[in-house]
C-alpha cells in the first residue's frame, strides 16, 4: 500500500515546482481530487484504488502547512486455494510463481472508507528576485489512520524528510527533490526506510494553460521488492484568478508500481 500512495502523492503534486514561486499574496488553497490507479504487481492479479482526496494548504510568511484526507476505494482479485487459502497480488506463492495456481479460482474484494492521512509542513528559501532558486525544505507524517485489515492503509506511521530546489525562467519552471522516509513497521512485514528522487517540469502555453511531467523514484521498502517509479504527465488550466482545473495521467515502471494512473483536480486558491 505505501509505493501505491508514494506514486499517488507525486502525481497530485505535479505543479511542485511552482507552488514555492506563485504564493503572491494569497492565504491557501483547498483542492478535491479523483484519481485511479491500477496494476497487476508482477503477478496475474490486478489491484485497483480510486482516490477521492480532499486537501488544503496554509501559508504563513514563508512556511507551508498541508493536509490531505483520502477516501478510498480498493478493487483486489485475490486467490482461493484448494483448501480455502487466500493470496492477493503480494502473496509470495504467487510473486513467486507469477501465475494462477492450477486448480485454484480467483475472487474479488472491494472495500471502501479513509485512508491515511498526510501532514506535512515546509519551509520555502527565496532569492532577490523571482526567477532566482528555491529552495525547500520540508516534513511529512502520513498517519495510520486508515484501517490495514480492510487494505485502507498500511497500519503503520511514516515520517518523511523532504529538501528540493526550484527555478522558473520564463515561461519554465523546474525543480527536483529528494526525501528520506521513516517507514513504519507493520506486523509480520520487514521493512527499511528509503531514499526517494523526483524531477518535475512545467511550461506555461499563454496566459492559461500549463503542461509538465514528473519522474519519482524510490528505494524499496520490502526486500526482493523492486523500487517503485513512475513517470507522469499533467495538463492544466486556470479557469480564473482563483480556480485551476488539473488532468494527469501515471506511468509505474516497475512491479512495485502501479501499471497506470490519471485523474484530475479543481484547486481553489484564496
Amino acid at each position: 500500500m505505501k509505493s501505491i500512495a508514494t506514486l499517488l502523492v507525486h502525481t497530485a503534486v505535479l505543479l511542485c515546482c511552482t507552488h514555492a514561486v506563485a504564493q503572491d499574496a494569497q492565504r491557501g488553497l483547498v483542492r478535491l481530487g479523483y484519481d485511479s490507479s491500477t496494476g497487476k504487481y508482477g503477478t496475474d492479479l490486478r489491484a485497483t484504488t480510486q482516490t477521492t482526496r480532499l486537501a488544503g494548504s496554509w501559508y504563513v510568511g514563508d512556511w507551508t502547512f498541508d493536509a490531505s484526507l483520502p477516501y478510498l476505494r480498493r478493487d483486489v482479485e485475490s486467490v482461493v486455494g484448494a483448501r480455502g487459502t487466500r493470496f492477493g497480488p503480494r502473496a509470495a506463492l504467487i510473486v513467486a510463481s507469477g501465475r494462477v495456481p492450477p486448480g485454484s479460482r480467483t475472487t474479488r474484494t472491494i472495500t471502501e472508507g479513509i485512508g491515511d492521512v498526510t501532514t506535512s509542513a515546509s519551509r520555502y528559501f527565496y532569492g532577490a528576485d523571482a526567477e532566482s532558486l528555491v529552495w525547500e525544505a520540508g516534513v511529512s507524517v502520513k498517519w495510520n489512520t486508515g484501517d490495514a485489515d480492510r487494505n485502507l492503509g498500511s497500519g503503520a506511521r511514516d515520517v518523511t524528510f523532504l529538501g528540493g530546489a526550484f527555478k522558473r525562467t520564463g515561461r519554465l519552471n523546474l525543480g527536483s527533490s529528494i526525501t528520506y522516509t521513516l517507514v513504519g513497521e507493520t506486523s509480520g512485514t520487514p521493512v527499511k526506510d528509503v531514499w526517494g528522487l523526483s524531477f518535475d517540469a512545467s511550461y506555461r502555453l499563454g496566459e492559461a494553460w500549463r503542461v509538465g511531467s514528473s519522474f519519482a523514484w524510490e528505494q524499496a521498502a520490502v526486500a526482493g521488492t523492486q523500487a517503485p517509479r513512475s513517470l507522469s504527465v499533467f495538463v492544466a488550466r486556470d479557469l480564473s484568478a482563483s480556480m485551476r482545473l488539473q488532468f494527469s495521467a501515471m506511468r509505474g515502471g516497475s512491479t512495485s508500481s502501479p501499471n497506470w494512473g490519471g485523474g484530475a483536480s479543481l484547486t481553489l486558491r484564496f
